[in-house]
């Protein structure tokens, strides 16, 4: 660098532009110094009193921290970088902390690395590649590793181990690999180990026991097999133990009842089997217990009671069966509670209104019976209630209308009667309700136009009746509407029609012909359906072609049914008029024949043989009379 007076100085900095560079000098320049862009591309550096970041500007170029004196340079924290990591760097002798997070930085690490003094380097969430240079461990200070949510590869150096005071290894999100080295059991001072979603294989080192001061361990995401060695119950200051999303098998050893430090166990997504030690109820300081979708069997220890801080339970998805234990009732800070899609059974626990934190609680597609507990419209920050395909029946209360927080109430396919509290609408976070497959009857509530964040409605297959409510078109947020297989009728609402419009899912009647008991809506529309569906999106055709559509062509063939018939009636009328003129014509002709053949026959018997009779008009006369000149039909002959 060009010193251009006693505290500035020209550095040789190349950097892409919206560049941030935060330093410490040690003495005798050991206050913060900002740099400015120049003309050339160069940057004048001055000592500063004021803020530690600064922004500057520059050209697009190599990577150079180069500010003078170089030997006296503590940290350097760089983001929005996009270059890569010069071997340069190994020059710089006072470097303790780099951070290059969340830069664009590329390239690998340079095995120059090694002359450095560090003891924290941060290139989590940049564009690194390349394998963890076994270099890293002649870093004796270094006690902070990021290489999270890089591309870097390879496997893990078992040469870490050297690295004795090592505090913090992140690696979450890399495309590191192999197994776990056991020869890292010697990093006795680690107190965060995260390799979260990364392709590491193999098994748990049984040995890892070793590392007293082990606060968190997260191995999630991976295909780490194997069970979870007994030994790992000697963790003693372990708090925080996720394996979820793994291989691991075998069950859960009852020697992690002596983590008494333990306050979140992870097992979810694992091939854990067997039953729930009653010995993990000694672990009465968790805060967070998921061991949902795990082969997990058995039912539930009462040694649970112990649990006086647990926030989160998750058990869903198992085999866990039995009743909900009365220790239930004691859980007062509670916030979620997922048991659904499990054979437990009994009834909800009667303590649930002590519930003051519970947030969710789902119960859904569960054995579970008896009514709605009195207490669960108490519960002030409930947001999700679900007791879908369960036996649970009762009413729906009014209070329900003060559940301000309430956000999802589902009821699908239960037992829950009555009919639908206006009161719903009072509940202005509401986002879901569903309740097809009830016995739930009434009308539709007016009033649930007032919840505004409502998205989706599901009210199939009830005992509903009554009319759209015309209020619904101002529900501005609706998404999906399902109300087929009800009694609902009358005019289809132009409000509605006109909010339908925007609907991703639209079922007022079941286009099926399978079950004919989904169409038992009847509706007609108010407005032309060719205007009103001129711009209706995909969703909504079969109500289009179900109900609107049909009643319009339906209507049409029937004015054409109407005409037709009027004009087949006419042409029956005319055919029948005509026939009876024929038939009356014809019996006159059939009486005058009659009448003339009797006259002639009587004619014949009064005269003598061989004399000469005249017909005319139908009547016999004698010759004489026939040729009588005074009669205008005579005759010469």
């Amino acid at each position: 660098s060009t010193p251009v007076a006693d505290d500035h100085y020209v550095v040789p900095v190349s950097l892409q532009s919206s560049t941030t560079i935060t330093s410490e000098l040690s003495p005798p320049m050991d206050t913060p110094f900002v740099c400015h862009s120049e003309p050339d591309g160069s940057f004048l550096c001055h000592e500063t009193l004021d803020a530690k970041l600064y922004p500057v500007m520059g050209a697009e170029g190599q990577f150079y921290v180069l500010c003078h004196p170089v030997s006296t340079l503590n940290d350097v924290d760089v983001n929005g970088l996009n270059a890569d990591i010069p071997k340069e760097i190994g020059g710089m002798n006072g470097l303790d902390f780099l951070y290059l997070g969340g830069t664009k930085i590329s390239g690998t690490i340079p095995r120059e690395i090694k002359e450095l003094e560090l003891d924290s380097l941060h290139v989590g969430r940049s564009e690194l590649s390349g394998t963890l240079p076994p270099e890293l461990a002649k870093l004796d200070a270094l006690d902070y590793i990021n290489f999270g949510r890089t591309k870097m590869t390879g496997t893990l150096p078992p040469e870490l181990k050297k690295l004795k005071n090592l505090d913090y290894l992140y690696l979450d999100g890399s495309l590191i690999s192999g197994t776990l080295p056991e020869e890292w059991n010697d990093l006795e001072e680690l107190d965060i180990l995260c390799l979260n979603a990364t392709k590491i294989s193999g098994t748990l080192p049984p040995k890892y026991y070793k590392m007293r001061r082990l606060d968190f361990m997260y191995i999630e995401e991976n295909a780490l097999s194997g069970t979870i060695p007994p030994q790992y119950g000697k963790l003693e200051a372990i708090d925080f133990l996720s394996f979820d999303n793994t291989r691991l098998s075998g069950t859960i050893p009852p020697e992690m009842g002596k983590l008494d430090r333990l306050k979140d166990l992870d097992l979810d997504f694992t091939r854990i089997s067997g039953t729930i030690p009653p010995e993990l109820g000694d672990c009465d300081n968790f805060y967070e217990l998921d061991l949902d979708s795990t082969f997990l069997s058995g039912t539930i220890p009462d040694s649970f009671a112990k649990f006086d801080n647990l926030f989160d339970l998750e058990m869903d998805h198992t085999q866990i069966s039995g009743t909900l234990p009365k220790v239930f009732d004691k859980m007062a800070r509670l916030s979620l509670l997922y048991v659904h899609d499990t054979p437990i059974s009994g009834t909800l626990p009667h303590g649930i209104g002590k519930w003051d934190n519970v947030e969710e609680l789902n119960f859904k597609n569960t054995p579970i019976s008896g009514t709605l507990p009195s207490g669960f419209t108490t519960l002030d920050h409930l947001e999700h209630f679900d007791v879908s395909s369960t036996r649970i029946s009762g009413v729906l209360p009014r209070a329900m209308g003060n559940m301000n927080d309430l956000k999802k109430f589902m009821a699908s396919s239960s037992s829950v009667s009555g009919f639908l509290p206006s009161e719903l609408g009072h509940i202005g976070k509401l986002e879901w309700l569903s309740a097809s497959y009830t016995p739930i009857s009434g009308t539709l509530p007016k009033k649930l136009e007032q919840a505004g964040d409502l998205e989706h409605i599901n009210l199939h297959s009830m005992q509903l009746s009554g009319t759209l409510p015309p209020e619904w078109g101002r529900l501005k947020h609706l998404e999906k509407l399902s109300l087929y297989g009800n009694k609902i009728s009358g005019s289809l609402p132009i409000g509605l029609l006109e909010r339908m419009r925007d609907l991703k899912s639209c079922e007022l009647t079941k286009a099926t012909t399978d079950a004919l008991e989904w169409n038992t809506n009847h509706f007609y529309c108010a407005a032309d359906v060719h205007e009103t569906f001129a711009s209706y999106p995909a969703a909504c055709v079969p109500l289009q072609y179900q109900i609107c559509a049909a009643d319009y062509w339906i209507a049409q063939l029937a004015g054409a049914a109407v005409g037709t018939l009027l004009v087949l009636g006419l042409l029956v009328f005319c055919a029948k008029k005509a026939r009876d003129n024929y038939i009356r014509k014809r019996s006159k002709l059939l009486n005058e024949v009659t009448s003339t053949s009797a006259t002639v026959l009587s004619d014949l018997s009064d005269r003598k043989a061989g004399a000469p009779v005249v017909i005319v008009d139908g009547k016999s006369m004698g010759l004489a009379k026939a040729t009588d000149s005074s009669d205008p039909r005579h005759c010469d002959e």
